[in-house]
Parts: structure tokens; C-alpha cells; sequence
């Protein structure tokens, strides 16, 4: 399959443009330095980062706002994600939004925005830093999400329900990485499976919520460093009569409190293979 159909979709990007034409460029790249991207615990440590995204470079207020800037600016931007190595959250909260809605948004930020509002990104944690990694779970997430899933969705449930669909080989895991041409291929497998039907109502779903906050489960915790609450302990019992002048029962050496699950390390993605689906 060459890229998938979004490519012949004609992405109308310019009318949103012209809404937000006084955004400057260089104040876009600018904003992917704020601070405020904070890393809040994944659970996956020691991701890679890259110095601009494939979306950087060809999804601006510029380059849409050309004659057919919108349809060039696509097909640019998944030429360049096809050649990378990694993909990385902005790129794939780009090509998602692109997938589910029809539409992007020019900058990392509205990005976000309008993905919180649909419910595909959590809308109490701030976004992961736009030039990280993502992980097969975390773009996982987003896409179940953009399915309709409204249940608490983990990275890991997310990996394995596109496992289940035969969209994801059963021996990835959800802490590793992903290369820029298994992303598109994913993606188009992920439309094959939903088909036209699907795919055209989700889109209109996703762009009669684009202005309000659509309810999702997010009480699920993916974290390996968020610990379960910690429970009061149950009082003590006590002790049964000693006989006079007996020697106190020797107590059990204390143990050693739990420890939270170590954060799995990053690992590069390997090579994504289409699944057996079951008839």
C-alpha cells in the first residue's frame, strides 16, 4: 500500500490558517523550547530526542497558506516521517489528527489542544515534549482513543487491542519505539480496518466536538512510578498470657517495603510486520 488515502483527501489546512495567519514561524519552532512540556513519569526512561519534527518542517502557517500548500505540505511531511528513525510525539499527534479528523492544526500546541477537547490525550497532564520519542503504546493510545474507546485505556491495553485486531505484531511491547515508516504503514492498516463508513463518521464525530470537552475514562494509571495508595496498617492483636519468667517469642525480622517497578528502558522499534486476522 502506497501512503495511505489521506494523501487524496485535500486537507483543507488553509482555511484554518487564515484564522491564526499572524503566527510567526520562528515563534513556533521558539515554543517547542517552553518548559512547561513537562516529563511527567512514563514509565519509559531514556528516550531519544530530535532536533525538529517532520511536522516542523513542512506543517506552518506558511506553507499552508499557499495555493495547494495543504495537499504539498502533506505529502511532504510523509515523506520526510517515512525517512526517520524515530517517531516522535509531535509527528504522531499530526498524523493521527490527520487520520481522525480530516484536519491539523499548525503548531504543536493547538495540536494538543484540540486532541485533549476529543479526548485522544489526557487533558490534566501537560503534553509530553514535542521532539521525545513516543511509544508504540503511547501512539497506540491515541489511536484507540480516536476509534472511540471511552474506557480507562492504558498504553499497554492500547498495544494489545491493536495486537488483537492484527494491526500490531503480538511481540511488540508497548515501551518500545517506533520507526517513521512503521508509523505510516500502521496508519494505513488502521484505515483499512475501520473502511470509509467508519472512518467518515468518526471524522464528523471528531469535528462536531472540536469546540467542547468529550467525556473519557482516564482513571487508569499508566505509570511505574505511581504507587498504589498506601493502606493504614490493621492494628495489633494482643499478645495471648506469658507463663512467668518466660522468654518473649523471637519476632520476625521486619521486611522491606515494596518497591514500585522500575521504568522500562526505550528500545528502538523493530521491523512491524502486518498480523494474521482471524475471519
Amino acid at each position: 500500500m502506497t501512503h495511505f488515502s489521506l494523501r487524496r483527501t485535500g486537507i483543507r489546512l488553509a482555511a484554518i490558517a487564515a484564522a491564526i495567519a499572524a503566527t510567526a514561524t520562528s515563534a513556533c519552532s521558539e515554543r517547542y523550547k517552553d518548559t512547561r512540556y513537562t516529563r511527567w513519569p512514563s514509565g519509559v526512561r531514556e528516550r531519544p530526542l530530535v532536533e525538529q519534527s517532520a511536522a516542523e518542517l513542512f506543517v506552518t502557517v506558511d506553507d499552508v497558506a499557499r495555493p495547494g500548500g495543504a495537499a504539498a505540505s502533506e505529502l511532504n511531511f510523509f515523506d520526510e516521517l517515512e525517512t526517520r528513525e524515530e517517531v516522535v510525539n509531535d509527528d504522531a499527534l499530526h498524523a493521527v489528527m490527520l487520520l481522525g479528523t480530516g484536519v491539523t492544526m499548525p503548531s504543536y500546541d493547538e495540536r494538543v489542544t484540540i486532541a485533549r477537547r476529543l479526548g485522544w490525550l489526557r487533558p490534566l497532564r501537560p503534553a509530553r515534549p514535542p521532539r521525545e520519542a513516543a511509544t508504540t503504546g503511547e501512539i497506540s493510545r491515541m489511536i484507540v482513543r480516536m476509534m472511540g474507546d471511552k474506557k480507562p485505556l492504558t498504553p499497554a491495553k492500547a498495544t494489545q487491542r491493536l495486537q488483537t485486531m492484527g494491526l500490531l505484531p503480538g511481540e511488540c511491547k508497548h515501551y518500545q519505539g517506533m520507526t517513521g515508516a512503521q508509523f505510516v504503514s500502521l496508519l494505513g492498516q488502521v484505515e483499512e480496518a475501520l473502511g470509509p463508513a467508519a472512518l467518515a463518521a468518526i471524522r464528523a464525530q471528531a469535528h462536531a466536538n472540536w469546540n467542547t470537552q468529550v467525556a473519557v475514562d482516564d482513571s487508569d494509571i499508566e505509570s511505574a512510578s505511581d504507587g498504589a495508595p498506601s493502606q493504614p496498617a490493621p492494628a495489633a492483636a494482643a499478645p495471648p498470657p506469658q507463663p512467668p519468667r518466660a522468654e518473649p517469642a523471637p519476632r520476625p525480622a521486619p521486611q522491606p517495603a515494596a518497591k514500585p517497578e522500575a521504568p522500562s528502558q526505550w528500545i528502538r522499534g523493530t521491523p512491524l510486520r502486518r498480523g494474521e486476522r482471524s475471519n
